[in-house]
Protein backbone atom coordinates (compact mmCIF):
# COMPACT_ATOMS: atom_id res chain seq x y z
CA UNK A 1 0.00 0.00 0.00
CA UNK A 2 1.43 3.37 -1.03
CA UNK A 3 0.21 6.84 -0.24
CA UNK A 4 -0.61 9.04 -3.18
CA UNK A 5 -0.72 12.80 -2.90
CA UNK A 6 -2.45 14.77 -5.58
CA UNK A 7 -1.93 18.45 -6.06
CA UNK A 8 -5.28 20.19 -6.35
CA UNK A 9 -5.93 21.99 -9.61
CA UNK A 10 -6.07 25.56 -8.35
CA UNK A 11 -6.70 28.47 -10.67
CA UNK A 12 -5.81 32.04 -9.74
CA UNK A 13 -8.90 34.21 -9.32
CA UNK A 14 -9.97 36.32 -12.28
CA UNK A 15 -10.21 40.12 -12.21
CA UNK A 16 -13.99 39.89 -11.97
CA UNK A 17 -13.77 37.60 -8.96
CA UNK A 18 -11.24 39.88 -7.26
CA UNK A 19 -13.38 42.92 -8.01
CA UNK A 20 -16.39 41.20 -6.47
CA UNK A 21 -14.42 40.36 -3.32
CA UNK A 22 -13.15 43.93 -2.95
CA UNK A 23 -16.63 45.39 -3.52
CA UNK A 24 -18.16 43.03 -0.97
CA UNK A 25 -15.48 43.83 1.62
CA UNK A 26 -15.96 47.58 1.11
CA UNK A 27 -19.71 47.27 1.53
CA UNK A 28 -19.26 45.49 4.86
CA UNK A 29 -16.69 47.90 6.32
CA UNK A 30 -17.68 51.20 7.91
CA UNK A 31 -16.52 54.49 6.42
CA UNK A 32 -12.98 55.72 6.94
CA UNK A 33 -14.16 58.39 9.34
CA UNK A 34 -15.97 55.80 11.46
CA UNK A 35 -12.91 53.53 11.48
CA UNK A 36 -10.78 56.46 12.59
CA UNK A 37 -13.21 57.24 15.44
CA UNK A 38 -13.29 53.67 16.73
CA UNK A 39 -9.53 53.32 16.28
CA UNK A 40 -8.95 56.45 18.34
CA UNK A 41 -11.36 55.20 20.96
CA UNK A 42 -9.51 51.89 21.14
CA UNK A 43 -6.13 53.69 21.32
CA UNK A 44 -7.26 55.83 24.26
CA UNK A 45 -8.47 52.71 26.07
CA UNK A 46 -5.22 50.85 25.39
CA UNK A 47 -3.16 53.84 26.52
CA UNK A 48 -5.16 53.96 29.74
CA UNK A 49 -6.51 57.45 29.14
CA UNK A 50 -10.01 56.06 29.63
CA UNK A 51 -11.01 52.73 31.12
CA UNK A 52 -12.05 49.99 28.70
CA UNK A 53 -15.66 49.72 30.01
CA UNK A 54 -16.11 53.44 29.34
CA UNK A 55 -14.66 53.05 25.84
CA UNK A 56 -16.94 50.07 25.20
CA UNK A 57 -19.98 52.03 26.35
CA UNK A 58 -19.06 54.98 24.14
CA UNK A 59 -18.46 52.66 21.18
CA UNK A 60 -21.74 50.78 21.61
CA UNK A 61 -23.67 54.02 22.10
CA UNK A 62 -22.10 55.58 19.03
CA UNK A 63 -22.77 52.52 16.89
CA UNK A 64 -26.40 52.31 17.99
CA UNK A 65 -27.08 56.01 17.57
CA UNK A 66 -25.52 56.02 14.11
CA UNK A 67 -27.72 53.23 12.77
CA UNK A 68 -30.77 55.37 12.09
CA UNK A 69 -28.91 58.53 11.17
CA UNK A 70 -28.32 57.66 7.52
CA UNK A 71 -31.90 56.74 6.62
CA UNK A 72 -34.31 58.35 9.06
CA UNK A 73 -37.86 57.18 8.46
CA UNK A 74 -40.62 59.30 9.99
CA UNK A 75 -43.71 57.67 11.42
CA UNK A 76 -46.72 57.41 9.15
CA UNK A 77 -48.66 60.13 10.98
CA UNK A 78 -45.77 62.58 10.83
CA UNK A 79 -45.10 61.73 7.20
CA UNK A 80 -48.79 62.24 6.32
CA UNK A 81 -48.83 65.59 8.11
CA UNK A 82 -45.66 66.69 6.32
CA UNK A 83 -47.11 65.74 2.92
CA UNK A 84 -50.35 67.56 3.72
CA UNK A 85 -48.42 70.68 4.74
CA UNK A 86 -46.50 70.64 1.46
CA UNK A 87 -49.75 70.26 -0.47
CA UNK A 88 -51.31 73.20 1.39
CA UNK A 89 -53.87 71.13 3.28
CA UNK A 90 -54.20 70.25 6.93
CA UNK A 91 -54.22 66.68 8.26
CA UNK A 92 -57.96 66.39 7.56
CA UNK A 93 -57.41 67.28 3.90
CA UNK A 94 -58.90 70.80 4.09
CA UNK A 95 -57.09 73.36 1.91
CA UNK A 96 -55.77 76.33 3.86
CA UNK A 97 -56.29 79.85 2.59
Amino acid sequence: MTAQFRVPDLQPPSREELGWVVQTARSLLPSGRTLLFFGGLAATAIAGIIEWPVAAAIGVGSALSGQGATHPEPRNGIQHAMQARRAGTNAAGITSA
